[in-house]
């Protein structure tokens, strides 16, 4: 059980490293300063689909801060 969890916590890690990092490319800026980025929620949304709702929630919030 305490390799899954660290599995876990590492994954989760990655994730969020990887969805900051595709938070900086932007397809296209918008004309009053908006911008669309590549898909820097998709890593987030799958470590919360293959995880659950608790490390999906906690990955997200690392992300957030």
């Amino acid at each position: 059980m305490r390799d899954k969890s660290i599995s876990t916590m590492v994954e989760g890690a990655l994730m969020v490293a990887l969805s900051f990092g595709l938070s900086f490319i932007k397809v296209f800026h918008l004309p009053q300063g908006g911008s669309v980025t590549l898909g820097g929620m998709a890593p987030l949304l799958v470590f919360a689909f293959r995880h659950g709702v608790g490390p999906g929630v906690l990955a997200g919030t690392a992300y957030g801060l």
